[in-house]
């Protein structure tokens, strides 16, 4: 069709790494989200969700920790 574009968003270098290390932790601390202080806070997640601080963790390659957050749906209890 006339006037489709096609947009594609490409991340590479760090942002990559990173968030495959934040992807990765996702098994050891047997969460199904896990997200960065630095993206929370851009984030307005409401009251539908929980987040539950992980702590500061040193992800491999980077000499900065990064502070973590589990997010899950908000169950109401």
């Amino acid at each position: 069709m006339v006037g489709i574009h096609k947009k594609e968003l490409v991340y590479t270098g760090d942002v990559l790494n990173t968030t495959s290390r934040i992807q990765e932790l996702c098994n050891n601390y047997e969460e199904k989200l896990i997200i960065s202080n630095k993206l929370l806070k851009l984030l307005s997640l409401g009251d539908q969700y929980d987040c539950k601080k992980i702590g500061e963790v040193t992800l491999k390659g980077k000499k900065e920790k990064e502070i973590l957050f589990s997010i899950r749906t908000h169950t109401g209890n």
